[in-house]
């Protein structure tokens, strides 16, 4: 089992996780950056906003940038931010999911259980204008 990542093998493997949850490689950016060190992922999905699938994404979706971020060194202390552009007509422009340093290391540290981890992402809306 892989027990580090640097940052390009880190992106390299969070781009082969997401297109295999069916997020289309040309719309996705991945950057990891900053002190502290964060991640931040943008991508456009294929299904509706309401759609049962698009929340089934993006959930599969944070889990899986979340399994390969504790992997990268030096740590990621600074959280993710995940930012994904629906599909259809909504007021919706960007869904955007942040998961804290804190809730990713107790995750990773096995100390708070996968539902308990996703129960502590903050998500929220941002409109088209």
């Amino acid at each position: 089992m892989l027990t580090s990542l640097t940052d390009a093998e880190a992106i390299t493997l969070i781009e082969e996780e997401l297109a295999a949850r069916g997020v289309a490689t040309q719309t996705l950016r991945v950057t990891i950056a900053g002190e502290p060190r964060s991640v931040s992922i943008r991508y456009s999905s294929t299904y509706n906003l309401d759609s049962r699938v698009f929340k089934a994404q993006t959930a599969l979706v944070n889990l899986a940038v979340a399994r390969v971020v504790v992997l990268v060194r030096p740590p990621i202390d600074g959280g993710i931010r995940l930012a994904v552009i629906p599909a259809g007509h909504s007021e919706v422009g960007l869904r955007v999911t942040i998961i804290d340093g804190a809730s990713l290391a107790a995750w990773s540290e096995g100390d708070i259980s996968d539902q308990e981890f996703v129960g502590q992402w903050t998500v929220g809306d941002v409109t088209r204008e």
